[in-house]
């Protein structure tokens, strides 16, 4: 098999055309000769060193099948990018129903590196005979543009080990998974020094020209020497040459062909002596081998990339343009590209032509590029043409309309060019410009210096009365508001748009009012939104924006169900709709916080990954630290005292403080507030409430204000803090209620009934009876029936309001339904909290969120006889038994007397509050037989657990099963009651639980294997035979992914550990199928 795709358009100097002369370069093919067993190549030099003709001669001797791909300027709009890539390179691996898959992935900002993931997922699946190498030629072209940077590399890390991939470029490669495999010495770099001409290659290259001259023989067919009786270049002339040159393959190849023709050392000094530049030095010898008209040709057509044909004909008014070019190819002075149609010169070439041309002649060129351009529907490179005129004004003004269209699609790197391109001085003196560039601020969240360019674009408006200027900026700045969510900043700036919107414009009239609609709804304006959304309906001059304001108008109205079931179907929609990507970033990030709400903690976490992930491959910080806000938000209702909420809160508010947006902070102020309180640190509870609810008053938001206040009573209640958290709470009721927002209004109802129950007065049983009703007819019951954010996080807390409500309140029926589903409708008495127990990695114990510390045992046998119990959980045992296990040195009265009292005891530690000497809630009693309860009011890990692990089989998708193996794997925290370790009544229970998680963390390994995700499965291993170290099955499954990621030395080290530490621990050998691996890899 050859080189295939794009061969032909790589690009070939000068050098690579020379007919008879083959040079030798055993030291530069050794190196190259490592391609195939590195995953990746970096071949990088600066133009003319022959970066294209190495690689290019390498594959051509090693025979290896290759496919090639040469990035072109155009390539710089992402989407063509990812077409010609699909049509070349990818074309034997997908299908078209693949195919169009992965190019209509590519046109929506949101689905964006889901095609590159497509695109990886195919060449995976893909069946491969035989190793093959990707070459990506001038990649360096791709530098400025993030998006395409993070297709590729997100491609690039999805590529089975069988395809080695060769990056040729000028510059280094922006890639992460590039870096990482440098890092880990599975990448190969060659650079100029390697590609540089030595002198004994110099010394080679010119006496073979000396011998073909000496034949009679030339360069190219039909052309004469001058002199045939040429001599042999002296070392210290080699010498000189490459001083002069660097080794330069290009300069050389232009040096051999007049050395050849002229065979005089003295002309070959001229050519590289005098103070001219490299550029000038090449373009010279390059001009001496072509023809004058040829010379005229070219000059008058190096202003395009590109040299088409028919192009060429149009600028130069001829028709023999093809005849011309052809003619120029056959004899190496030009290559043909990809394409099969087009030319192209060496960029250095090219650069000395366009020099010679005066600007009415680059002008002139210009236009009719443009013009043909558009003509061909070929939009972005229409537009690079821009930057060519000498008009560098007019120039500006033409490209402002293209950058909103690109802005619009989400195309932001692209812009990010453009503007880049412009000169300071017309940049700084266009309105149009600035006003573009401060969008483009908006766009990735830069919103300070998106400010500072609105102001300097409306002075440049006010100097020139540009109306239509000074409506676009104040329309820019009310989205900033709008978007970072200040209603009282974005006010003053709608006001003004209106005021400077002509009323016969009525599609920019509407435009402003649904910047009031959206504001109104940021607001907490309810009244005002709907008016304004009526009149609006009734218009059919523009259609709604499409920013989700509609689900946010229902998340803060209450409608909570109503918002996810509308934001399911938008975020699944693959992009046809055209709404912004910053609206639907936002709307997985507004799913996950509907779904926290909802206490739907596994899909909360799902979406705010989602919407974060999405906002780092966008680069826009501010979604992305919305991400960590809503990820925490997950993090801290599965474990409100564990640590990883509290670092996603104070990530979140780094970024914003980053980014200088304090309103960013309030919902993280919100969390922190959260965080705190449930670990008992109310001081830092209330700053961060307070700081929070002040940011959010300040920024016009009254509904994110109530929201702090709610987090601040619930900080209050689980801190005995009564009196603060009834006031705050009245009043977060009282701001739910002109929001119109029944569903926070009923959370915050539930603990102001918590705060007033618990200081025992009466008027708790009103906001109960409100939430029974409210919660039955709206189908809120979740509310009361597991953990939610804003609601309860401890479910058992509500119980002794709703036994006293079964006798005393108007909503009885509701309260005793409630109480069956929360399994306690039986007791005769409850605590108000859940006893949580952990078991494995040592035993913990809270009741509710207060932990049990070891100093509050009065007795160790207290202790003992809880762990015994545990243990035995759901069976009752004989007293008897239990003596006999724990006291068994004792006799039976003695026994029986210490049993007493360390059950008494544990009845103490559990249940300090219990009133008289009653029966422990937790501990359930049949005559002389004890067990603990089975209830769900006692929540013990290593039942979950179990309970999980019995789940994983059936599990619906590969997917579900990750998810629920993973939580698997982050409940077992480490072996069971490690503090009874040699008491036999546990060890068949630990060693159970073990052999449970060695199986499932091995089935999970195994999985993340399959889906190349290899640090997580080495981890997994790595943790497997930390706790079983005679696992074979860990170590053979450790060498496969250290195989994987090309790191033979970890292979051998992985099968040397193993080998170790079987012969010390068992006295074995390794099982023949761990050996067998081990030498199929290395």
């Amino acid at each position: 098999m050859g080189i295939q795709g794009e061969w032909q358009g790589a690009r070939m100097s000068a050098f690579s055309r020379l007919r008879g002369i083959e040079v030798p370069r055993p030291r530069l093919m050794s190196l190259l000769s490592d391609i195939p067993s590195v995953f990746t190549t970096v071949v990088k030099a600066g133009a003319g060193y022959g970066k294209t003709t190495a690689v290019r001669a390498y594959l051509t001797q090693s025979r290896l099948p290759a496919r090639w791909f040469t990035v072109r300027e155009q390539d710089k709009d992402s989407v063509c990018f990812v077409e010609r890539f699909c049509s070349t390179v990818l074309k034997p691996y997908v299908d078209a129903a693949q195919r169009d898959e992965i190019i209509a992935q590519a046109h929506s900002t949101f689905t964006w590196i889901h095609s590159a993931e497509s695109a990886g997922n195919a060449v995976q699946n893909a069946p491969l005979l035989q190793d093959e190498v990707w070459v990506v030629d001038n990649f360096h072209l791709l530098d400025d543009d993030q998006a395409v940077m993070a297709w590729f590399d997100c491609l690039h890390r999805r590529l089975p080990p069988s395809i080695h991939m060769v990056i040729v470029t000028r510059t280094s490669p922006c890639l992460p998974f590039v870096e990482s495999l440098t890092l880990a010495d599975d990448a190969l770099w060659i650079q100029s020094r390697e590609l540089a001409f030595t002198e004994d290659e110099i010394g080679f290259l010119f006496h073979e020209g000396t011998l073909l001259a000496a034949k009679g023989q030339s360069l190219e067919e039909n052309q004469p020497l001058e002199n045939a009786n040429q001599r042999y270049l002296q070392r210290t002339e080699i010498r000189e040459v490459m001083k002069r040159t660097g080794g330069m393959a290009m300069v050389l190849s232009m040096l051999l062909r007049d050395w050849m023709q002229h065979g005089s050392y003295h002309r070959l000094r001229a050519a590289l002596s005098g103070t001219a530049s490299l550029t000038e030095r090449i373009g010279r010898l390059f001009l001496e081998g072509v023809t004058t008209l040829q010379q005229e040709f070219l000059r008058n057509t190096s202003l395009f990339p590109m040299l088409h044909p028919d192009l060429c004909n149009q600028a130069l008014h001829r028709l023999d343009s093809e005849l011309v070019l052809s003619e120029l190819e056959k004899r190496g002075h030009i290559n043909l590209s990809e394409d099969g149609i087009s030319y192209e010169l060496h960029p250095l070439v090219r650069d000395y032509l366009l020099a010679s041309l005066s600007p009415s002649q680059q002008e002139k060129l210009v236009e009719t590029a443009i013009l043909w351009h558009l003509q061909r529907g070929e939009e972005s490179r229409a537009v690079s043409y821009l930057f060519f005129l000498s008009n560098k004004e007019h120039a500006g003004n033409a490209l402002a309309p293209y950058i909103h269209r690109y802005l619009h699609r989400g195309q932001i790197s692209t812009v990010r060019s453009w503007l880049d391109r412009v000169h300071l001085s017309v940049l700084e003196s266009s309105p149009a410009l600035l006003h573009a560039k401060a969008e483009m601020f908006r766009h990735v969240n830069q919103f300070s210096d998106a400010l500072e360019l609105y102001q300097m674009s409306e002075e440049q408006a006010l100097i020139r009365d540009d109306k239509w200027i000074q409506i676009q900026v104040e329309i820019g700045r009310a989205r900033l508001y709008l978007d970072t969510i200040q209603p009282a900043h974005a006010h003053p700036h709608i006001l003004a748009a209106r005021q400077l919107v002509p009323r016969k414009n009525r599609v920019l009239r509407l435009t402003v009012l649904q910047l009031a609609l959206e504001n109104s709804i940021n607001s907490a304006s309810v009244g005002r939104a709907n008016r304004i959304a009526a009149v609006l309906r009734e218009s059919t001059d523009v259609a709604l924006s499409t920013n989700n304001m509609d689900a946010r108008m229902l998340l803060r109205t209450g409608k909570i169900s109503e918002v996810i079931t509308l934001m399911r179907s938008r975020v699944q929609i693959d992009g046809a709709d055209e709404r912004s990507a910053l609206a639907h970033r936002e709307g997985t990030l507004l799913l996950s916080l509907m779904y926290v709400m909802r206490g739907e903690i596994d899909e909360a976490q799902r979406q705010a990954e989602f919407g974060h992930g999405l906002g780092q491959s966008l680069h826009s910080p501010f979604v992305s630290a919305v991400g960590f806000i809503r990820l925490g938000h997950a993090e801290h209702l599965a474990d409100p005292l564990g640590d990883r909420a509290l670092n996603l809160y104070q990530q979140a508010v780094s970024q914003m403080d980053d980014m200088e947006i304090p309103r960013g902070k309030s919902e993280a102020f919100l969390g922190l507030c959260l965080a705190h309180g449930y670990r008992k640190q109310y001081v830092l509870a209330k700053s961060y409430a307070n700081e929070g609810i002040r940011i959010a008053e300040h920024a016009g938001d009254i509904w994110m204000a109530s929201l702090v206040r709610l987090g601040f009573g619930q900080a209050a209640v689980i801190n005995g803090d009564m009196d603060t958290a009834a006031e705050q709470l009245t009043v977060s009721i009282a701001q739910f209620q002109h929001c119109t927002d029944a569903f926070l209004e009923t959370a915050a109802r539930i603990w102001r009934a918590l705060a007033l129950h618990r200081v025992d007065n009466r008027r708790c049983h009103e906001d109960v009876a409100k939430v029974l009703c409210e919660t039955e007819r709206r189908h809120w019951g979740f509310l009361l029936e597991r953990p939610t954010y804003c609601g309860l996080r401890d479910v058992q807390s509500f119980v002794p309001l709703l036994r006293a409500h079964r006798v005393h309140g108007m909503e009885q029926r509701r309260a005793v339904q409630l109480l069956d589903n929360l399994d306690s409708a039986e007791l005769d008495y409850h605590p108000g909290y859940t006893l949580r127990v952990q078991t494995l990695g040592g035993l913990r114990v809270w009741r509710g969120f207060a932990e049990i510390a070891h100093g509050q045992w009065p007795r160790e046998k207290a202790r003992q006889l809880f762990l015994f119990l545990l243990t035995h959980r759901g069976v009752y045992v004989h007293r008897e038994e239990v003596c006999e296990q724990l006291w068994g040195d004792l006799s039976p009265d003695a026994a029986e007397r210490d049993f007493k009292v360390a059950l008494h005891a544990l009845s103490t530690v559990l249940e300090p509050d219990k009133p008289g000497r009653g029966p422990s809630v937790f501990i359930a009693r049949r005559g002389s037989m004890y067990a603990l309860t089975k209830q769900a009011i006692l929540q013990v890990d290593k039942d979950n657990f179990k309970s999980m692990a019995a789940s994983v089989d059936s599990a619906d998708s590969k997917k579900s099963k990750k998810v629920i193996l993973k939580s698997l794997m982050a409940l077992y925290q480490g072996e069971y009651l490690p503090e009874a370790k040699y008491e036999l009544w546990c060890e068949e229970e630990r060693t159970e639980l073990r052999l449970e998680f060695i199986q499932r963390s091995m089935e999970y390994a195994n999985l993340c294997y399959a889906d190349q995700e290899y640090e997580e499965a080495l981890a997994i291993c790595e943790r497997i035979v930390k706790s079983e170290l005679v696992w074979e099955d860990a170590y053979i499954l450790m060498m496969k992914i250290h195989g994987a990621m090309f790191n033979r030395s970890m292979i051998i080290q992985t099968y040397h550990k193993c080998e170790q530490v079987l012969r010390r621990e068992l006295g074995v050998e390794p099982m023949p199928a761990t050996t067998e691996v081990f030498q199929q890899l290395v």
